[in-house]
C-alpha cells in the first residue's frame, strides 16, 4: 500500500467519542466506529504489573485529574 492510498481514509482516532456521554478509547467509542465501518486507531500501554490498557496519553491527568504515569500504576 502506498501513502497516497491512505490519504482519503477516515480513521477513528481513539474511537468515535464526545467525552461527555462517550469517553475516548472506551468500548462504546469503538462500537460507534465499528457501526460506521471506520477503522480504529488506539494506543496501548503496559501497567507496572504488566497488564495491557488502552489509553491515549502516557499520563492519566488529562482524562482523570490523576497526575501519574500509566507505567507506574498497577492495574
Amino acid at each position: 500500500m502506498k501513502k497516497e492510498d491512505l490519504e482519503n481514509i477516515i480513521i477513528a482516532h481513539r474511537g468515535i467519542y464526545d467525552n461527555d456521554k462517550v469517553p475516548e478509547n472506551s468500548i462504546k467509542s469503538f462500537d460507534e466506529a465499528i457501526k460506521k465501518n471506520i477503522p480504529i486507531e488506539l494506543y496501548i500501554h503496559l501497567t507496572k504489573d504488566n497488564e495491557i490498557v488502552v489509553f491515549h496519553d502516557d499520563n492519566l491527568k488529562r482524562m482523570t485529574g490523576i497526575d501519574k504515569e500509566i507505567k507506574d500504576m498497577k492495574y
